[in-house]
């Protein structure tokens, strides 16, 4: 991993450089060993420091959500392939069979990840897969929370699973969006904080998020 970066002057002479310091990522059922499994070891950015000459300034620092990873050959996924530890030993979702919307063009398809809301013939639920529903706390496995500046103020972020509307709910996609930020002011020690909403402006309840097509296995 990149762990020193330098910078030079137009005649070469080195002003100032910066170091990079690592660790790993808590994973379920990992070793950190040398001999540890590779498929569990993911790198992550702990501080990155500014040195120049023989004095170094306070670093970087960088915090995440600790929740663990599975390893990356892991069946553990959503329909958008993010972490959702649902155990799974495949990848086979449950789908659903609605004969008589084959040709309606609001699916697109008479197969689907979700159950129809509005349905009125027979449903069939096709073999025995496994929950793929994207699960927000573990999509956050990972994520970058929060940042320390040298001068003591800091930076956290909160995260939201994207959303969608559709079939006249809300749905869940993969993937994360910024819900909110906290930010501290080191000169006056403020506060700032800021909120985000996706959602219409005809209608607040409605994700304004919007997928052209459902993700399909049938």
């Amino acid at each position: 991993a990149l762990d020193k970066i330098y910078i030079y002057n137009k005649q070469g002479m080195l002003i100032k450089q910066y170091n990079l310091k690592y660790s790993y990522f808590n994973g379920i059922n990992c070793s950190f060993e040398p001999s540890g499994d590779y498929l569990c070891k993911r790198l992550k950015l702990d501080s990155i420091t500014e040195v120049n000459g023989s004095a170094s300034k306070p670093p970087y620092t960088f915090f995440y959500d600790e929740t663990p990873l599975s390893p990356r050959n892991s069946f553990q996924q959503d329909y958008w392939g993010y972490f959702n530890g649902n155990g799974a030993n495949t990848l086979i979702p449950k789908v659903w069979a609605y004969p008589s919307d084959y040709n309606n063009p609001l699916y697109k398809s008479g197969y689907s990840i979700y159950r129809r809301s509005s349905y009125a013939g027979v449903e069939y639920e096709l073999a025995e897969g496994v929950d793929r529903n994207p699960v927000e706390t573990k999509m956050k496995a990972g994520i970058l929370n929060k940042i320390v500046y040298p001068t003591g103020c800091f930076l956290e972020l909160e995260y939201e699973s994207n959303k969608f509307f559709f079939d006249n709910a809300n749905r869940e996609g993969g993937g994360l969006r910024v819900k909110s930020t906290k930010f501290k002011d080191d000169i006056n020690g403020d506060l700032i904080q800021n909120h985000y909403e996706y959602t219409l402006n005809i209608d607040h309840s409605k994700s304004s998020g919007y997928l052209l097509y459902l993700p399909q296995f049938a």
